[in-house]
Order: structure tokens, then C-alpha cells, then sequence
């Protein structure tokens, strides 16, 4: 999600700080473009300073909170002034509403963006967005970013509702159907355990953050803290005795055991499970649970992100091993089958 800063000027109160308050101050007025007044009607604001406060959070990017529609419905927006579009993620018939999208049937000052307005036609000057009509003569937009992640939708208009006195006229923004959401792992198991992991650690938030990347140039995985900590927590009970105290594999992981049998260690544990969606799972056998590090050492193959300064959940090598990996670029999809890579041919 992201909100664009076009003629908004952001006033940060005291030193940044993620736990700080900060005002956000919308001087935002009537002010045609070249060619096109219509397009800045999509940022107005009353005659008088809209004034906002809210605490931001920073996750991968800076995140603010903003109460949009009427009544207001809380939204967490990205705020990125490399982006054209404003949008936010929209409920769908089709698709179970999660807790953080928007409803748009609970907004009495919704509307859909018809096609014949001016700012559905096509690469205007002040507006180059790709736009077309949809079956129902209402304005779809596709949007995808450097970065490969992408937003679809419909163009509506919707207002900033701030307080009882302070709300801006209709804005034109993107109600997302369509967009890279929570795709990644689902869950994980160890042995026959599912582990007790709310879904919400795995889903991306606005700025991307929990999101799910298959990277054979990792070495190890690498979940984000809560659910290294759930892993490791089960990893203790079963076999806590066995631990290495005090020792960290490349400063992210400290499931690590001395000794030379780690196949009792990896018997003990179990085989490890990561659950995505459609009943697709990666399964790591016990028995390659452990990774040799040297020197007599073998580790749990999963590490803190945090400790590498992401804040992803990322699936390396060491658990792709033995498994066909496709990357299906048309339908945005990932898939694996299992193999054995020792027995196939050049």
C-alpha cells in the first residue's frame, strides 16, 4: 500500500524515533494542473490546515495509520513518494476479508471511479497509470513496482476522515483486489507438533515486513523473531539438555550441539515442516535437520532475520535441497516437488 506525498508536507515534531507521535499537516487546496483540474481535485482539503496526529512505525519502510471512509476505518499506509498512486487493500466477494483490509459497503462516502472520467483515460499527462474499463463501465488500474511486487483494482473515491470537523473531500484513490499479500509460509511443524504461531507473523504488512522469499543464496532460513522463538522454544523442550551453551552460528543461530551423532539429535527432534498454502509443504526430514558447521558442530539450519537486518522470512538452500523449485512468473506462483538431485543426470 502506498500513499503518495503530491502537495502534502509533512511537519516530523521532535527527533525521529519509532515509539514518537508526530503531526501531520495537509495544507492541500483547489490547484488546477496544465491541462486537467479534475486530477488535483483528487487532493483536497478544506480552506483551513488539516492537522493529524499519529505514531508512525517504520517496518522495512515508514508506516502511519490513517482513518479512512465514514465512519472511519483505520489503514496502514506506506508512505512512499516514489509511487503515483494512493491505494489501499479493498474486501472482495471472492476472497475472505481479512481484519486490516477495507470494506467498502461500510462507507457511506464510497464511490467507484466511472469510466468516462477524465482520469480513466489512459497516460494523461498528469496521470500516466495504465488504465482500462471493466465489465461494468468502472475504471481498473494495474500497477507493479521496481521491485516486482504489484497492485490491481479499481480507481474510487473515498475521504480522509480525521475527525467530526476535520474530513477532506473525496479523494480519488485505488481500492486493491488484487496485490502480492500473504503467499508464505503458513505455519510450521515440528515432528507431529504443529507449533502454536499466529498466522498474522507470517502475513506482509504495509511496509512488506513478514513476507516469504525462496532464496537458494541463502545457506540457512531465516524466520522473523516471533517465530524463531516458537521453534526454538519446542527445539529446548525436546532436546534443550543437548544445547551448546553460548555458542551462535554466523551471529543468527543458536540451535547448535556438539558432538558426533547428530542423527540421535535429529531423531529426538523430529521432522520439521513449513506449511504454505494449498496443503504445499516443505518437509525436512529428521535426519537432515542438522547442519554440519564444522568443527564437530551441527545446527538447527534456521537463523533470526532480525540478526541480518530483515525483517522477511526467508527459505534458503539448505532446505531446498532435494526439491524441484519452479517459479511460475505468469501466474505469480511458487511450486516444489520432491526429488533426488544425487540421482539425476546432467
Amino acid at each position: 500500500m502506498s500513499l503518495v506525498l503530491t502537495l502534502v508536507y509533512i511537519f516530523l515534531c521532535n527527533s525521529l524515533s519509532l515509539s514518537s507521535s508526530y503531526s501531520l499537516h495537509f495544507p492541500l487546496r483547489r490547484t488546477p494542473t496544465t491541462n486537467s483540474s479534475f486530477f488535483q481535485s483528487s487532493l483536497l482539503s478544506s480552506p483551513s490546515p488539516i492537522s493529524f496526529r499519529s505514531n508512525f512505525k517504520y517496518s522495512v519502510a515508514l508506516i502511519i495509520s490513517l482513518p479512512i471512509g465514514t465512519p472511519s476505518q483505520p489503514q496502514e499506509l506506506v508512505l512512499d513518494t516514489g509511487s503515483q498512486l494512493s491505494w489501499i487493500q479493498c474486501n472482495t466477494k471472492n476472497k475472505k476479508p481479512t481484519t486490516t483490509s477495507f470494506d467498502p459497503s461500510s462507507s457511506s462516502s464510497f464511490s467507484n471511479l466511472l469510466c468516462s472520467h477524465p482520469l480513466c483515460k489512459p497516460r494523461i499527462p498528469d496521470f500516466t497509470l495504465p488504465t482500462s474499463c471493466d465489465t461494468n463501465k468502472l475504471c481498473h488500474y494495474s500497477y507493479f513496482y521496481a521491485d516486482g511486487t504489484f497492485t490491481e483494482g479499481k480507481l474510487v473515491k473515498e475521504k480522509f476522515t480525521f475527525s467530526n470537523n476535520q474530513i477532506t473531500p473525496p479523494l480519488i484513490l485505488g481500492c486493491a483486489t488484487e496485490s502480492s499479500d500473504n503467499k508464505g509460509i503458513l505455519g510450521i511443524k515440528i515432528g507431529q507438533k504443529r507449533l502454536n504461531i499466529s498466522s498474522s507473523v507470517f502475513r506482509p504488512d504495509a511496509g512488506g515486513s513478514g513476507q516469504t522469499m525462496i532464496d537458494s543464496g541463502s545457506e540457512f532460513t531465516y524466520l522473523v523473531d516471533v517465530a524463531y522463538d516458537k521453534v526454538k522454544e519446542e527445539i529446548v523442550k525436546l532436546v534443550g539438555h543437548r544445547l551448546k551453551k553460548g555458542y551462535m552460528y554466523g551471529a543468527t543461530a543458536d540451535m547448535c550441539f556438539d558432538g558426533n551423532n547428530p542423527m540421535e539429535i535429529g531423531r529426538l527432534i523430529g521432522d520439521l515442516v513449513f506449511e504454505f498454502g494449498s496443503g504445499v509443504e516443505i518437509v525436512v526430514v529428521k535426519e537432515r535437520v542438522l547442519v554440519n558447521v564444522g568443527g564437530g558442530i551441527h545446527c538447527v539450519g534456521i537463523g533470526r532475520s532480525s540478526m541480518l537486518g530483515a525483517a522477511s522470512n526467508i527459505i534458503g538452500n539448505v532446505h531446498q535441497q532435494n526439491l524441484w523449485v519452479e517459479f511460475d512468473l505468469t501466474n505469480r506462483r511458487v511450486g516444489f516437488s520432491k526429488t533426488e538431485c544425487s540421482g539425476l543426470k546432467p
